[in-house]
Order: structure tokens, then sequence, then C-alpha cells
């Protein structure tokens, strides 16, 4: 990792007490990042400090951070490669809180999100804490999300975790070496990168106490939602990353109805007409590329031990 320097040295507004570091990975974005920033609450400014991690070419960033920087506890790197759970764990190494959270760079705050999220994180029975993203009216969206607080399982997660949406402990993070950079926008395999560490986290036979709470939400664009050939790729892209992280953990996931989920789809992709079905094709052809480029990178049996090794790097 390298960095070219913190673009907010000199005079800035201090959270000496923070109690967790919000870390933003971006890359091309300008007004909505500006806008997720100013949607934190000036009342929670003193509990969360943010660390943002540009990977932009250029320095545009630089004269819209800096004025932040005097009314948040706002740290700027610019860092010299494009990788988000790279960029993340560069900006996870920068902090000193006791938390760690890892919003989207176009992901907005509620007024009442950083207050729900502060209460939960002040109890000394949690290591992780995930919420939900809804849309601009405050509806739950993009995931079938679960209506009820629950601790987080290998079987049903993905109803209750998202990568913009959760904190965690940054002792936990780091007992796995927190994301791995092969997961995520930027790797070889661009999704899904929260569901591996969450995983990591499981099968490391420590004990993880999670919770899963609808009333902690974030508000994040669907832009994955119609059939342009855009959307198309993306849905691929995601489906591409899928599909390695369901083989990387399938001791663990419930691959049967993984299986069974895959199996509906290409009989509506033989049944069905019209644009649902060209997603569908495109999302089976992703999942097919992904695992067979899983499978050809890693061999059919790849062992425990070499996966230690890569998160060992």
């Amino acid at each position: 990792m390298s960095s070219t320097g913190n673009s907010t040295s000199g005079t800035r507004y201090r959270a000496p007490q923070a109690l967790c570091t919000l870390v933003v990975a971006t890359y091309g974005r300008s007004d909505v990042l500006i806008e997720c920033l100013l949607s934190i609450p000036p009342g929670e400014r003193p509990s969360f400090r943010v660390v943002v991690v540009d990977q932009n070419e250029s320095a545009f960033l630089t004269e819209h951070l800096a004025p932040l920087a005097q009314e948040m506890d706002l740290e700027h790197h610019r860092v010299s490669f494009r990788n988000a759970s790279r960029a993340r764990n560069f900006g996870a190494a920068h902090s000193s809180t006791p938390w760690l959270a890892f919003p989207d760079d176009d992901c907005r705050f509620l007024p009442d999100t950083l207050a729900i999220a502060r209460e939960r994180l002040s109890r000394d029975d949690l290591d992780l804490v995930s919420g939900q993203i809804v849309d601009e009216t405050g509806r739950p969206h993009i995931i079938d999300w679960f209506p009820r607080e629950t601790e987080l399982q290998p079987h049903g997660y993905e109803r209750c975790f998202a990568e913009a949406t959760f904190f965690i402990r940054k002792r936990v993070f780091d007992r796995v070496h927190g994301f791995d950079p092969n997961f995520g926008p930027g790797s070889q395999f661009p999704s899904n990168e929260g569901g591996d560490m969450l995983c990591r986290l499981w099968r490391s036979g420590v004990p993880l106490h999670s919770l899963y709470t609808p009333a902690l939400r974030f508000f994040h664009p669907n832009k994955d939602d119609g059939h342009s050939p855009e959307v198309h790729a993306r849905v691929e892209t995601f489906a591409f990353g899928e599909a390695a992280f369901t083989l990387r953990h399938r001791a663990i996931l419930p691959t049967r109805s993984i299986s069974w989920r895959l199996a509906k789809m290409s009989a509506r992709v033989v049944l069905g007409s019209g644009p649902p079905r060209r997603r569908r094709i495109v999302y089976l052809r992703g999942f097919l590329r992904g695992a067979l480029a899983y499978l050809r990178q890693n061999g059919h049996t790849a062992s425990h031990a070499s996966e230690r090794g890569l998160h060992a790097r």
C-alpha cells in the first residue's frame, strides 16, 4: 500500500474521544461524496472520525474536502492504486478508534443513523452491528431485508448484511486482516468482499457476537434497477464475484438453497421471455464465468492452508 500524502494536514477539527472511524473508499465522485459526508449530523461528529481514501489519479477532491476538515475529524489520503478492499484496509490501518465502518461514497446517513449506531456500539456484548439500505422514502430496497432484529448466521445472512451498512470492532476486523483484496470493486472477483470477510470470521472459530437491526438505516441509490446495458454489466460483474465467493465458502454456506435458486433461475430462462429473461441470462453467465475462473485459479479442492496463506499476505 502507498499514499501520496494527507491532504488535510494543518488546522483541523479533532474528535479525540471518537468511537468509530468511517472509512470511505472513493473513485470518480465528488458531489455525492460531499453529500455523504455532510449527512453526518453535527451532533454526532465528536463520536465519528472520517478517513477518505482517494483512488483518483488527480487531486480534484482536495479543494472539496479541505474545508470539511474544519467541521469534522476528517483525513484525506490519496493512494496510487484502485482497489476498494485494499483502500478500505488502508483506511482501517489509519484508524485508532475501537470501531470501524465502510460506507459507500454515494450513500447518505439518515438523521438518526449514527445515533442508533452509537447506542449499539456502546454495548460490550457486540462485535458487529449491521443495518439495512433504504430508498428516498425510507423504505427498504435493493435487498429483501429481514424485518426483525437477529444474529447474523451463514444461512440467511444475505438479508441482513451489506458492505455499506455494518460496523465492526477494529480488533475483530484485524483478526482476519480485513478485506481480501481479491474480492470487491477493482479486483479479480469484483463483489462480495463483505460476505467473504464475514465468512472468514465465522471460519476462524472465534465467537462473533453480531446483531442485525432494521432500525439502522442507510440511504443508497439503486444502480442495478432496470435493463440497460450498463445495468446488465453490473449484474454480470456481481454474479462473477458471487460465484467465486460461493465456491470459496461452500463448506459453511447453504449451498443446497443456492443451487436451488440457480436451478429455478435457469428454468425461468427456458420458459420466460422479455427483459427479465435477458437479465437472468446475464446473471447466470456471470456466475458460470466466475465459478470457472475461481476453479481454474484454486483447483477443485483448494486447501484451507493455502487460503490462510493468502490472508496472511
